[in-house]
């Protein structure tokens, strides 16, 4: 009986290794999803957290109207005039936040010449809600970053008096850490609150700090220093990263980084001023990847979308290619799915750069928390991984309800890595429960499937 298993599982194995990665594009091992066209015109979306943050073109053309949408078609925020705004999910937080990195606070101004008196008001606050659409915590800041994993810095700005239309300006600067309850963390001190220039932007007047924060991520702020402001076109002076109790956890050399970005899955892109490649660091400041790349996504399922020599795409965080650079362009990965553009039109690859979603749309967002966004002709159209992958029978993974030696196939091919998974698909076929899918996962199938086993966890609902 023995040598009648072995024979079985060396057969699975020749045949495996003579078949196509290919033609198992569509295989039940493989991810499946559901496109739904939707009623809802946009003309930009991306993926924050599952749900939809859209864009959509004013009368000139202009992306400034936003709104989020669920992965059901529900606009939990309906479109508005944002001045280029756009919508941030962070758990229960939605931040309405700067579409750039820099936090600025857009002013406006009232002169009364009878009273020769000067009133400066804000132009649109910066907003932080809850999903259902009310406020989280007060709207009085005048510049954030978006809530994300439980922080963001923010700006605000009291005793404002003088001329903005001069340049001539005193205020009293606050830089704040923010929770997710709006509480502060910690107040931060020296060049945060330290007004550089007023400046005129677009008809609006855009106050800089020397020193500023470029976002939050896994605990830590991106912070620069500067000394002119950063809108004029100077480079910072320091690049360094902290803690919410405003410790020093990184700093950049900028002898040799001229830029960075924040930290996603572990690493964080930074710029080589030798070249203007990109590369990236873990958290003790470590180069692990050289700077060779001219753009890259942050890291999220363990790759990242980068281009090189006018081609894009996906790396690992060893460095190694995981999907090939043939692509016009990669806007980052997740759930099992890459999204990637050629020849102008957009789908999702999974990651043995099997089409998934066809190359066909206008714009596409990332795959993650197992729904997409995407743009045709004017439509959203909403792109949600199918739940009943399998029965929901342990060990089940054609979906037939019943466990067999094709599902030790598929398994297999996955343990030797002809055909990708993920974690839903994990769930199914971990049959000895360590985490990995293996050719031992594969063997107990293969028994049970042939009645050599009576393991009680396969063939039960999951």
């Amino acid at each position: 009986m023995k040598k009648r298993i072995l024979c079985l599982i060396m057969t699975l194995a020749v045949i495996t290794a003579f078949i196509p990665t290919s033609a198992f594009a569509d295989d039940p091992g493989g991810i499946r999803v559901t496109v739904t066209k939707t009623d809802i015109k946009a003309d930009g979306v991306s993926n924050t957290s599952g749900y939809g943050s859209l864009k959509r073109n004013d009368d000139l053309g202009n992306q400034n109207q936003a709104g989020l949408v669920d992965k059901t078609g529900k606009m939990l925020f309906p479109f508005k005039d944002t001045h280029d705004l756009r919508y941030s999910v962070d758990g229960d937080i939605v931040s309405l936040v700067n579409s750039d990195a820099y936090v600025h606070a857009y002013l406006d101004a009232m002169y009364d010449e009878k009273t020769d008196t000067l009133t400066i008001t804000v132009d649109d606050p910066i907003g932080f809600y809850h999903l259902d659409g009310t406020p989280a915590f007060s709207r009085d800041f005048w510049g954030a970053t978006a809530m994300r994993d439980g922080y963001a810095f923010a700006t605000s700005v009291s005793d404002l008096s003088g001329s903005s239309f001069h340049g001539n300006l005193s205020a009293a600067v606050k830089s704040v850490i923010l929770d997710s309850k709006g509480q502060v963390v910690l107040e931060l001190d020296g060049g945060f609150n330290e007004v550089t220039e007023l400046l005129d932007v677009n008809y609006c007047r855009v106050l800089y700090t020397k020193e500023v924060g470029w976002g939050f991520s896994e605990g830590l702020l991106l912070c620069a220093s500067y000394d002119a402001p950063a809108l004029s076109g100077a480079q910072p002076v320091s690049l360094y990263y902290i803690d919410t109790t405003g410790k020093k956890i990184i700093t950049l050399d900028t002898a040799d980084y001229s830029n960075a970005w924040t930290f996603s899955d572990g690493l964080a892109w930074v710029m080589s001023k030798k070249n203007d490649k990109i590369g990236a660091i873990d958290k003790t400041g470590a180069l692990v990847i050289p700077c060779e790349y001219d753009t890259g996504t942050g890291f999220n399922d363990g790759l990242s979308g980068v281009s090189k020599d006018g081609k894009y795409g996906y790396i690992n965080k060893k460095n190694e290619t995981v999907i090939p650079f043939e692509y016009d362009g990669a806007y980052g990965a997740g759930s099992g799915l890459a999204s990637v553009v050629k020849d102008g039109k957009c789908g999702l690859v999974d990651y043995d750069n099997n089409v998934v979603v066809p190359l066909e749309y206008d714009d596409i967002s990332t795959f993650d928390k197992g729904v997409a966004y995407a743009i045709k002709d004017g439509c959203l159209y909403i792109i949600t991984k199918n739940e009943d992958k399998s029965s929901g029978i342990f060990g089940d993974l054609d979906g037939d309800g019943q466990v067999t030696s094709s599902d030790a196939l598929i398994v297999l091919r996955m343990s030797i890595g002809l055909t990708s998974h993920d974690s839903d698909t994990l769930t199914i076929a971990d049959i000895d429960g360590d985490g990995y899918l293996t050719s031992s996962d594969a063997l107990e199938l293969l028994r049970f499937s042939i009645g050599l086993s009576s393991n009680e966890k396969i063939g039960k609902p999951i």
